[in-house]
């Protein structure tokens, strides 16, 4: 945590500053090792795929974008796309340790940035 982020949460009793849409995408850019216009691109590597599901997983969850079509359209994609991408990684990670994990991380850099 910066010195900014620390004397703001000890000056608000530790409350903690809200996550934002820049957030998500620097914390997901660099936790997937790709840029924000591979994550709207095409390609379907499986660390790209993995990057753009966990992007709008965390755009919904932490309610940054109002719908499903909004969070499509932030990366040049469809509705349908975000409807699989939320509901996929919301059972992974009910289901398998790793994916767990690898959201918990996610969540805990989200929430201490």
């Amino acid at each position: 945590m910066n010195e900014l982020h620390y004397f703001i949460n000890e000056t608000l009793g530790g409350n903690k500053l809200p996550v934002t849409k820049e957030d998500v995408k620097r914390v997901i850019c660099k936790r997937f090792g790709v840029t924000m216009q591979q994550i709207e691109g095409k390609s379907r590597k499986q660390n790209l795929v993995y990057a753009r599901q966990f992007y709008m997983y965390f755009m919904y969850k932490k309610n940054l974008i109002r719908t499903k079509t909004e969070i499509a359209e932030s990366i040049n994609k469809n509705h349908a796309t975000a409807i699989y991408s939320i509901n996929k990684i919301d059972s992974w990670v009910k289901l398998y340790d790793d994916f767990r994990h690898l959201a918990k991380s996610i969540d805990d850099e989200l929430e201490y940035n």
